[in-house]
């Protein structure tokens, strides 16, 4: 028995569960609304006006924090080549569109498109590049999830050991793979967490986070699978010129 002998059932029942699950994603994010007003007033008839400002901090240290992966999309561009100024004049509609959107996979062929018009790439080359990142690409889940994570620790204080941080760690790769690019990943992700550390006063915050840095999340992933794209298309390019000369010399 080989392969590709079942191949095309067993990507046809992946597929299905795939849209099954977010469908029923669908129907918990369709209640958000309603459910983020309750998060909201649990902790302010038990604690008060105070709990905002718990909120309020955790929400303003993860937005401040969000400046580093800028810094490192940044980087990778400046050694990969790609010239600034052309990647960022492009780059807000293409933020704005996806953001609209709100899945890295449902917009593969926004992506497709717009890389092709805007930025001159090869509609070729960059569409199953975009189809595999939208699937593999982690960046806004592990790095948003593991830093929720790492406040709701400083929040409870001595009840987190090292065991604790590290079976985190694992949880959030884990939970990241999932569901990577589906709304709602935030709001799961940081639920598990706060159950896992016995948190239940965390479960509001959850919810908040969700609120503020669900599409977020989403918004990370792409802009790393647009900088993969962009790095790998310099570099092809290059690759494509080079030989181009060194063929021309041959010649003379």
């Amino acid at each position: 028995m080989h392969v590709g002998k079942h191949f095309d059932k067993l990507k046809k029942a992946i597929d299905i569960g795939y849209t099954l699950f977010s469908r029923m994603l669908q129907v918990v994010m369709y209640a958000f609304p309603f459910f983020c007003f309750l998060a909201l007033l649990y902790p302010l008839l038990g604690e008060g006006y105070e709990t905002l400002l718990t909120i309020l901090a955790v929400i303003g240290l993860s937005a401040a924090s969000l400046s580093v992966l800028a810094v490192f999309y940044l980087v990778r561009l400046l050694i990969g080549g790609v010239k600034i100024k052309s990647f960022f004049k492009h780059f807000l509609p293409f933020v704005k569109e996806n953001y609209s959107i709100g899945s890295a996979i449902d917009a593969v062929p926004f992506n497709v498109r717009y890389c092709s018009r805007k930025y001159g790439m090869s509609r070729k080359s960059i569409t199953d590049k975009f189809k595999i990142l939208a699937q593999l690409n982690l960046d806004g889940n592990c790095f948003l999830i593991m830093l929720m994570s790492m406040l709701f620790v400083f929040m409870m204080g001595d009840r987190a050991s090292w065991y604790h941080i590290l079976v985190i760690a694992i949880l959030v790769v884990f939970l990241s793979f999932g569901a990577p690019n589906q709304p709602g990943s935030v709001l799961i992700g940081t639920l598990i967490v706060a159950l896992f550390l016995q948190g239940d006063s965390l479960i509001p915050t959850a919810v908040y986070l969700e609120v503020f840095f669900g599409g977020i999340q989403n918004i990370i992933n792409v802009t790393g699978d647009l900088v993969t794209v962009a790095i790998e298309e310099n570099r092809r390019l290059s690759a494509t010129a080079s030989g181009a000369e060194s063929r021309q010399k041959n010649n003379e």
